[in-house]
């Protein structure tokens, strides 16, 4: 979520259509997203979708569209997904950002869920900052035992990705289950459910 949102100048983006069977025909719709955070194929769901996107036109032809609205000074995540006439759905494209221009908007804090979920060989979250700031992340197990440290400590205000390799702090691997990542920063809290695959 934003704070202290200015008026936004209009940007364009630009994507080659797909077809409905690879480079073959045409898709049905798209869905373009935006986020604050990386968009994974995990996240993808929780990210703000883009209204008045163009009817996919023949494969290979060039896409585009100006985007308005989204507050300036601001870095954005972007990325789109089609799908074809069976219901289908393809995965993200190739990830699309425009960086801030200026850093005096503010955001207020925020803490994402991880990624990629379910997790293998290690895993990704994110967290903003308005201004500096305790940051408090953990690991738990589902009975409450402690597993891991992301962070513990005074951080300055901006934007921080995490990564964990799926081992303890005494650096053994944790097994499959479900696990839970539990975020203090500053007053407000988060706690986003994880699952491990082995």
């Amino acid at each position: 979520m934003l704070a202290s949102i200015c008026l936004a100048t209009p940007f364009s983006i630009h994507w080659t259509a797909p077809g409905d069977d690879s480079l073959i025909g045409r898709a049905s719709l798209y869905d373009l997203r935006y986020s604050n955070l990386p968009i994974t194929a995990a996240n993808f769901g929780e990210a703000t979708p883009i209204a008045g996107l163009p009817a996919p036109a023949v494969a290979g032809t060039r896409e585009s569209l100006l985007v308005s609205g989204l507050a300036d000074g601001v870095a954005y995540y972007l990325a789109i997904k089609s799908v074809d006439e069976a219901g289908n759905w393809s995965p993200i494209s190739n990830l699309m950002t425009r960086p801030g221009q200026t850093t005096d908007v503010a955001l207020s804090s925020s803490f994402s869920s991880p990624w990629p979920n379910p997790a293998r060989q290690a895993v990704q979250c994110a967290y903003s900052l308005s201004q500096s700031a305790h940051v408090q992340i953990e690991v738990f197990d589902i009975t409450g035992r402690h597993l891991h440290t992301f962070a513990n400590g005074d951080h300055a205000a901006g934007r921080a990705v995490l990564s964990w390799d799926l081992s303890d702090d005494r650096g053994r691997s944790v097994g499959a289950g479900v696990y839970l990542i539990k975020a203090r920063i500053g007053s407000l809290e988060w706690t986003k459910r994880l699952t491990i695959l082995r």
